[in-house]
């Protein structure tokens, strides 16, 4: 992608996506959708994720996040999972 691109992003607010860490209570897979929980709205996708749990007990993943949804402490949702920005 070349400066002008990147120029034309920035000075338009055109990103529709960012790259955020997510908490999820079960862990989860790569490629997996997440929803808001109330109406199913589409608000991101799962790029990657660790089978392990940290010392608080949930499952880090990281997900391209809609822009409207990228507040920290965001609860969306994937197959009745609970997933919250980070």
């Amino acid at each position: 992608v070349g400066q002008e691109v990147i120029a034309r992003l920035d000075t338009y607010d055109k990103v529709k996506r960012n790259l955020r860490v997510l908490e999820c209570d079960e862990p989860m897979e790569a490629g997996t959708t997440l929803q808001l929980p109330v109406d199913s709205k589409s608000a991101g996708i799962i790029t990657s994720a660790s089978p392990l749990m940290t010392e608080d007990g949930v499952y880090l993943a990281f997900g391209l996040v809609r822009k409207a949804f990228l507040a920290t402490g965001t609860v969306l949702a994937s197959g009745g999972i609970a997933v919250r920005v980070r």
